[in-house]
């Protein structure tokens, strides 16, 4: 009898090291990053882990990283999957933008950690944000069609790293510190526009878009 109660707990015991032995595998998104971003502003990512196995992840600790590999901030993943989603753990949180120009690569990071009697593996997602001054200038920019005069509605603008869509109307508004920049417009089934422009004020810039049945792209 004291033999099969021993062989008993022995065999829950090698079940539940079994269990925690087991590593599950996880993935990781990021999103809700700006970008560009302006000099030390605060932003709010979320950062979401899923595992193959369809655990529930809710309660566990994800961290961000800088460019240096410094920890920036952690989150605790909530009690809901992302909606539309069934198994995807979400956490906000709160990050301060690199203080210098240029383009920073940040990652966000899950430990490896047991959660629901299971290890999971860790994972990690790269995410990058672009930094700058803040706006000096509001730049408009209007978009016609060149072979019917008329507005373009949802073409691309971008200045730099600076971007929008077109309205009804035509026309997007850009803020913008003062510099030199690219202006890029496009919309489908249009030649892409693509000049420099130096910006020190406040600008209205017009633009006229030429058809062209076999464009299908930025390029």
């Amino acid at each position: 009898m004291t033999e099969g109660l021993e062989e008993a707990r022995e065999s829950e015991s090698s079940s539940a090291s079994s269990a925690v032995a087991q590593k599950h595998r996880t993935s990781m998104a990021v999103w809700n990053v700006p970008t560009p971003i302006e000099h030390g502003a605060r932003f709010n990512p979320r950062i979401g882990v899923r595992c193959d196995d369809g655990c529930v992840l809710s309660g566990a600790t994800v961290e961000v990283l800088d460019d240096a590999g410094k920890r920036a901030a952690t989150g605790t993943l909530g009690p809901d999957p992302w909606g539309g989603t069934p198994d995807l753990y979400w956490a906000e949180v709160e990050l301060r933008a690199p203080v210098d120009d240029g383009y920073h690569g940040w990652s966000a990071g899950f430990p490896q950690a047991t959660v629901a009697s299971f290890q999971h593996d860790q994972a990690s997602q790269a995410f990058g944000l672009s930094t700058t001054k803040p706006p000096e200038c509001t730049v408009t920019v209007g978009v016609t069609d060149g072979d019917t005069r008329e507005p373009v509605d949802g073409a691309y603008v971008r200045l730099g790293l600076h971007s929008g869509y077109t309205d009804e109307s035509g026309s997007v508004k850009v803020a913008l510190p003062k510099d030199s920049y690219e202006l890029v417009v496009w919309k489908t089934k249009h030649k892409m526009h693509r000049n420099t422009i130096v910006i020190a004020k406040d600008e209205d810039i017009r633009v006229e878009l030429t058809g062209c049945k076999v464009c299908t792209g930025l390029a």
